[in-house]
């Protein structure tokens, strides 16, 4: 995550990377602007990058449109099974579902994340991320 947003936008104007500008605008709340500079990026190429399609999903996540952020998270799921992005979609699709309410779904996409992280050694913030995750569901089906 962006730790100084101003700071963020300040090293984004010097980039050549338009992904860039669609994060700033998400991290800085933009959620319209956000979404227009990504449905452009989007548009221009038929087989927009995997970061550009990961953001617009990012993106209707923010904006609430969570059954729009699924689907989006469940293409790119399909796409990077067993490869080093799969950990990192289902880590956004377990967000997503769990803002959707669907806990059960977001625990079962949580787990997988933690699973895969550790397993490939990932840095000790994501394996937290995602055991965090988990085990908020966890307390969340427990108490239901």
């Amino acid at each position: 995550m962006v730790g100084d947003p101003a700071l963020f936008a300040v090293s984004v104007q010097a980039s050549t990377d338009p992904a860039d500008a669609v994060l700033e605008a998400l991290v800085a709340g933009r959620l319209d602007e956000a979404q227009r500079r990504a449905d452009r990026m989007n548009a221009s190429s038929p087989d927009s990058p995997f970061r550009v399609r990961a953001l617009a999903a990012d993106v209707r996540s923010a904006r609430g449109e969570h059954e729009e952020a699924i689907g989006a998270y469940r293409v790119l799921l399909a796409e990077t099974l067993g490869g080093p992005q799969e950990a990192v979609v289902r880590q956004h699709l377990g967000k997503a579902l769990f803002a959707a309410g669907q806990l059960t779904a977001a625990r079962a996409e949580f787990d997988v994340a933690l699973r895969r992280r550790s397993a490939a050694g990932a840095a000790s913030g994501l394996v937290a991320s995602s055991r965090l995750a988990r085990d908020r569901v966890d307390e969340l089906i427990a108490g239901a």
